[in-house]
């Protein structure tokens, strides 16, 4: 269920992981199922022929990791900060346990559908991050779903170009008219 996203209530009442939050090695392979099932088979096979084929990654797989790893890290530093002292979530958890459940959550809401803490006492904040990583989901692929990093990738590299162009307009107008000519 972790590996293929599915994100499958195997322990009933709705509680999902949720009563397992404080057991480090079920949070760590259900984490690591889920990273492995959202960066996409290509990806996956590629990572694992590498040490054999002594190849560079192709633009693919490196737009997959980097990707991933900001979105899975960078999530998780949010989700620590927002809901640190928070109660009903991380509060009451050990430093490492509050580490590794905020990594959890980060990588959960991009397409696995486990919950390992309330999601009802999150904050408004926490919830608002949530919705943006479910948004943008795993890897072209994939077994998950979401707009998926690629499209991510190539929207934020759209987004700096046409920033670029508004902050420097002269030299936009130089390169069309040096490509009209």
């Amino acid at each position: 269920s972790a590996f293929c996203n599915a994100g499958f209530d195997l322990l009933g009442n709705f509680t999902s992981v949720v009563p397992l939050q404080n057991d480090p090695l079920i949070i760590a392979t259900l984490t690591g199922l889920i990273i492995c099932g959202s960066m996409g088979f290509v990806v996956f096979v590629e990572l694992l022929n590498k040490p054999f084929t002594h190849t560079k990654l192709t633009l693919h797989t490196k737009l997959v990791l980097i990707s991933t790893g900001i979105l899975l890290f960078g999530g998780a530093a949010i989700f620590a900060v927002l809901e640190w002292n928070n109660p009903g979530t991380l509060g009451s958890m050990t430093v490492g346990n509050k580490l590794l459940n905020s990594l959890f959550q980060s990588t959960t809401c991009r397409t696995a559908g486990f919950c390992g803490v309330d999601q009802l006492s999150l904050t408004d904040s926490s919830k608002l991050i949530s919705c943006v990583l479910m948004v943008i989901g795993a890897s072209a692929g994939s077994t998950g779903g979401g707009l998926k990093v690629g499209r991510l990738m190539l929207l934020v590299k759209g987004l700096r170009r046409n920033i670029r162009q508004m902050l420097n307009p002269r030299k936009v107008e130089v390169v069309r008219n040096n490509g009209s000519a």
